[in-house]
């Protein structure tokens, strides 16, 4: 029992917070290379041009100050921000942007599990986030918008992932695609909002968008409009070979859990919710 005590309290005193800028740590890259399993690297504020790739199992890598004091810029567009490729992994509190390539995105995940994505704002992207063949992971109060595909697609990722409380706004194609076996996950307390084409009755199509032939569920989602038949529309899963979607029952308002994203304008005065030019207007009583 000794010799258990002694080999834990050694595991937990070699973890090692790595602060960024500082020492040989100048990059994120430089600081995942130098890390070890268990470590944590804090990323002080800035601008960082960097595409990053995780290959250590059981790190986190964290902002000092949030996503909107801590910005990793793509120094290539045709590869992703955070490319996680190991499992175990943490990403949490940055602003992801401009990996604009064909497939590419703000985070992506292939064949890993039980990493966490959280706190994060994933903008002007190909895609926001992205899991490929992935399971058992945790995408949490993040928010994704304005990427020119789609916001959070899951491509494979079959069997518990966890996505909730995010805030999926103004992207361009789709707010969510899920494609190829990507069932068995929970999806629930998102806003999905203004996401694909506007259409001429003021709804927007492919907001959600099923492109498999498995049925998911969607339900306690907020979609912004509170009668199925507009919410209805903004869900593409009624082709031949697409799965359905179940989105009832909806939240009637936005879900509190998720991020308000930047370019979201916030005017509080009187009772109900509309959504105009892609800002989110919610009217209270003052």
């Amino acid at each position: 029992m000794a010799v258990l005590a002694v080999l834990f309290f050694t595991a937990v005193v070699s973890a090692t917070d790595i602060y960024v800028p500082e020492g040989g740590n100048q990059t994120i890259q430089q600081a995942v290379n130098n890390a070890s399993g268990g470590d944590t690297i804090i990323v002080r504020d800035g601008i960082y041009h960097e595409n990053v790739n995780v290959d250590v199992a059981h790190l986190t890598i964290r902002s000092e100050n949030g996503s909107a004091n801590c910005i990793v810029n793509a120094s290539g567009p045709n590869d992703y921000v955070f490319n996680v490729a190991a499992d175990y992994v943490n990403i949490t509190g940055f602003t992801v942007e401009n990996a604009t390539g064909n497939h590419n995105a703000g985070i992506y995940l292939e064949s890993m599990e039980h990493c966490n994505i959280s706190y994060n704002n994933a903008r002007n992207n190909n895609y926001g986030i992205y899991l490929y063949s992935s399971c058992n992971n945790t995408l949490t109060e993040n928010t994704a918008n304005s990427n020119n595909y789609c916001g959070i697609h899951l491509n494979d990722a079959d069997n518990n992932n966890n996505v909730s409380c995010n805030w999926v706004q103004n992207n361009s194609v789709n707010g969510f695609r899920l494609y190829s076996g990507s069932t068995g996950n929970t999806i629930e307390r998102n806003n999905i909002i203004a996401n694909g084409a506007l259409q001429a009755d003021g709804s927007y199509h492919w907001n959600f968008y099923n492109d498999q032939g498995n049925a998911v569920d969607a339900k306690n989602n907020y979609w912004v409009a509170t009668d199925n038949e507009t919410i209805d529309k903004s869900i593409y899963d009624d082709e031949e070979g697409n799965g359905k979607v179940t989105f009832y029952p909806p939240l009637k308002g936005a879900s509190p859990c998720a991020p308000i994203p930047e370019a979201a304008t916030i005017i509080l005065f009187s009772v109900g919710l509309v959504v105009l030019a892609g800002y989110v207007v919610l009217r209270g009583r003052k």
